[in-house]
């Protein structure tokens, strides 16, 4: 149930456990056969490989740090275990420098997909993002990484004096939840993806960030916040996207 360190890139077996307390892998398996495998998705700096069996290994490029993977490990483990709609997250590969995450495969299309081909309307895209997000922020986070650690960590030194002035908070962050980061499966059901940024600060922080990747002032009508409250949190995002693209 922690992360799983397979050594020389091989899995000869894995038994994890599970809901259904079954193996997940029977046969070996390396980095080279998922490299062969249909390409399931594309983020910006990692690709989601489908290994056909009700499964998909999200592989990072070789050099990405390691403890960034398998911080985004624990988060969607931590997710999954506090009864957040996440997919089940299995365990890591890695070999020659480079390392996935084996992840539950959702089939459906994100939120902003949906809303793109008009399949749901704006306002319920947002309606239900804001429900998610209310679902989050009701969590506690403590013990994950500081969000102004995340954010010191993206932005260097640049930007520490307005960053550590920001507040205090205990509630679990997403960091980066938006339409893409949303996928609706077959039946409709939400699930939740993309754990890098999850980190733990005020609510109101999460709220900021979500406005500022969507700009959508009805959102903030969905999450009873209002622009001069985010205003402090906008301040230090925008500051963060001129000079990181963060």
């Amino acid at each position: 149930e922690e992360g799983i360190r397979v050594h020389n890139g091989i899995i000869p077996y894995i038994c994890i456990v599970t809901d259904c307390h079954r193996s997940i892998f029977s046969d070996s398996i390396c980095i080279q056969e998922v490299l062969s495998m249909h390409r399931f998705a594309q983020g910006r700096t990692t690709v989601v490989y489908d290994l056909g069996d009700g499964t998909v290994c999200k592989l990072f490029p070789a050099g990405y740090p390691r403890a960034y993977i398998e911080h985004e490990y624990r988060n969607a483990v931590r997710f999954r275990q506090i009864g957040l709609p996440a997919p089940k997250a299995f365990g890591l590969i890695e070999r020659d420098g480079r390392t996935g995450i084996l992840y539950e495969k959702l089939s459906g299309r994100t939120l902003r997909q949906c809303t793109d081909e008009a399949a749901v309307s704006p306002d319920d895209a947002l309606r239900l993002l804001a429900g998610l997000h209310a679902r989050i922020l009701r969590a506690e986070g403590r013990g994950g990484m500081d969000y102004r650690d995340v954010l010191l960590l993206v932005n260097g030194d640049g930007l520490r004096g307005e960053i550590e002035a920001l507040p205090d908070g205990d509630r679990l962050l997403h960091g980066d939840l938006h339409p893409g980061n949303i996928i609706l499966d077959e039946r409709g059901e939400p699930h939740i993806i993309d754990f890098m940024n999850v980190c733990c600060g005020p609510a109101l922080y999460d709220i900021a960030r979500t406005y500022f990747l969507t700009g959508a002032k009805s959102y903030l009508t969905h999450m009873h916040a209002t622009k001069n409250q985010i205003e402090p949190f906008l301040a230090v995002l925008r500051k963060a996207r001129e000079r990181t693209g963060f």
